[in-house]
């Protein structure tokens, strides 16, 4: 949605609610960084799009209403994360860790950077029980 058609949402003759939805689907797919602390930048766009449906109203960064955008966007984001490793059969620890890693190492996203860093992040953890870093 248009910055317009946000601040005349009380006006608009639309669905508001599949327009947010529409709205923060092509965000996500244009503005949000592909690793695992894209829900910031998620709800950096909520408070924006909260500040100008409700101009009168405004919420500033760690306010209540932004603390309840935050938890949303990482609720949402930890949500998709936990049906990514099912449907891949991994942990979503091994999961953000794998996309932790393609992205500080400049790695092409494939799946096998992606199952290589999983299998990487059960590795470390099994030596770090066997004390091998002691």
């Amino acid at each position: 949605m248009t910055d317009e058609q946000l601040s005349g949402w009380d006006r608009i003759e639309c669905d508001l609610g599949d327009g947010l939805v529409r709205h923060f689907e092509e965000f996500a797919k244009s503005s949000v960084s592909p690793d695992v602390s894209g829900y910031i930048e998620i709800r950096q766009e909520a408070l924006r799009v909260w500040n100008v449906m409700f101009a009168d109203d405004q919420a500033e960064e760690n306010s209540a209403v932004d603390d309840v955008l935050f938890g949303v966007a990482v609720g949402g984001w930890h949500s998709a994360m936990a049906h990514v490793a099912k449907a891949l059969g991994v942990r979503v620890q091994d999961l953000e860790y794998a996309i932790g890693v393609m992205e500080h190492e400049g790695l092409p996203a494939s799946a096998e950077n992606l199952m290589r860093g999983c299998a990487e992040a059960v590795q470390f953890e099994h030596d770090l029980k066997a004390g091998k870093f002691d």
